[in-house]
């Protein structure tokens, strides 16, 4: 009988280290994901789906049956899946194209919605209905706090973009108070990439510091373009008044503006 009775012991000691090494693990999980710089940028009601929803390029021969979006609009939907499922650890994203979203009950869910508001109709969709002070003309960028416009610079040798303008906006889901919705918005595409570094790479505690916490928060982007790659990110405007001098995204450095 005290055989027995030390070996229940045991299994109730080796079942109890189980157990307190399972919280353990748990607690940790959930230490490193809402401490990590990112979930202080990126909030999302991790009880809903997230629906990444990038532009469609909508000049494509259509007779080719293939949706096609833009290379670096999709790298910047990329950047952001990889950040959702990999760091923050939310179990349900989807990546579609703006033309293959539904409306209706998704759009009452989690949104990172990829390219402006002139590719991207769930982007318009939501500028719509929110209340920040930047708005798109055509391709150009206006910000209704500094009456500034700001466009895409095109090298007249090469026909390149040299320069892009990105605006990035987080805030509450117009639709549903309790998702939330996030914006990858440019004047050429390169801005839209931009704009996915700044919130996936670099200095996200810096960039945090750049957003603020109140909602609606937003940035607007000056980018170098060197060769079709995102060379260097400036931060003009944001919700906090703030901006960066002009240095490589792992350093974005804060200035009062």
């Amino acid at each position: 009988m005290a055989e027995l009775l030390s070996q229940t012991g045991w299994v109730i000691l080796q079942l109890g280290l189980g157990a307190g090494l399972a919280s353990i693990a748990r607690w940790a999980r959930i230490e490193i994901r809402t401490r990590h710089p990112a979930s202080r940028i990126w909030c999302v009601n991790r009880s809903l789906p997230v629906h990444i929803i990038v532009s469609q390029d909508d000049g494509a021969d259509t007779r080719e049956f293939i949706v096609k979006v833009y290379a670096a609009d999709y790298l910047a939907a990329v950047e952001a899946r990889v950040l959702m499922t990999d760091t923050l650890r939310v179990r349900d994203v989807e990546l579609v194209t703006s033309g293959e979203f539904g409306r209706g009950l998704l759009l009452k869910h989690n949104l990172v919605c990829v390219g402006g508001p002139v590719n991207n109709r769930i982007t318009r969709l939501i500028l719509e209905r929110i209340t920040i002070p930047v708005h798109f003309d055509g391709y150009t960028a206006v910000s209704d706090a500094s009456g500034e416009r700001y466009d895409a610079v095109v090298d007249p040798v090469t026909s390149k973009i040299v320069r892009d303008i990105g605006v990035v906006v987080l805030t509450r889901n117009p639709f549903a108070e309790n998702s939330y919705v996030t914006l990858f918005m440019g004047a050429r595409t390169f801005g839209v990439a931009a704009c996915s570094r700044v919130l996936t790479t670099g200095s996200l505690r810096k960039m945090h510091t750049m957003l603020g916490v109140e909602y609606p928060r937003w940035a607007i982007l000056d980018v170098d373009v060197v060769d079709d790659f995102v060379a260097r990110v400036e931060v003009l405007e944001s919700s906090t008044g703030r901006s960066t001098m002009a240095t490589p995204l792992s350093g974005l450095t804060s200035r009062s503006g």
